[in-house]
Parts: C-alpha cells; structure tokens; sequence
C-alpha cells in the first residue's frame, strides 16, 4: 500500500492521528513515515527546518518531505534525543550543542539565560 494510502487508512481510524500513524508504520513495518512529537518539534522550530508558526501535523508533511527516506528514522531518533538531552524546552543547553553554530535559536536561547 503506499504510504499516503497507509497513513490515511490508519487516521480513518478513531484516536488516531499523523503521529499515531506514522509510529505504527515506522517503527512496527520500517516505513518511511516520520512521527513528529514535541522534542521533533521544537527542535525542527529552533533549528529552523520549519517555520515557527508550523503546527504539528503541518510540521509530519514537511519534515518527511525534506528527509530522505532511509534517513527517516535515525533522523526521528536522534532528534527525538538531542530534544531530551541538550535541546530541552525550557533551559536549553546551547553551550553543550554541536549544533550552536548552525542553530538560528541559538543566540536568542543563550542570551535569554
């Protein structure tokens, strides 16, 4: 079934959403369908991979755009840990970040602690 069909059938399901939808296919049928939770999120927001206005599901259709498909989900997980680890909501850890030279958060972030 391809993947837009597969997601769509997964959603028709009641409590199902895109995440939902996309965990069932990436991690139970290895699927190119990229879950988008709040560390993705406000990661892909900071790093400036989506727009800050991007809602959640909005922000599933142009991550898994932009990521090719084999790199879904080792992208998925290790955005999942850099939120956990160093990109954390409320006291980010810039100076610890691999990232902070890339990241357009980066200096906003650093001054507001």
């Amino acid at each position: 079934m391809p993947l837009k069909e597969a997601k769509s059938y997964l959603e028709s399901i009641e409590g199902v959403g895109p995440k939902t939808a996309a965990c069932v296919l990436m991690f139970c049928y290895n699927r190119p369908a990229l879950p988008v939770d709040t560390h993705v999120h406000r990661v892909a927001k900071r790093l400036g991979l989506i727009p800050q206005q991007c809602g959640a599901n909005a922000a599933h259709e142009a991550l898994e755009h932009m990521c090719p498909p084999k790199l879904v989900y080792p992208f998925h997980v290790l955005m999942v840990e850099h939120g956990r680890k160093t990109c954390n909501a409320r006291n980010p850890r810039c100076e610890e970040c691999a990232l902070t030279d890339l990241c357009p958060s980066a200096p906003q972030l650093i001054e507001g602690t």
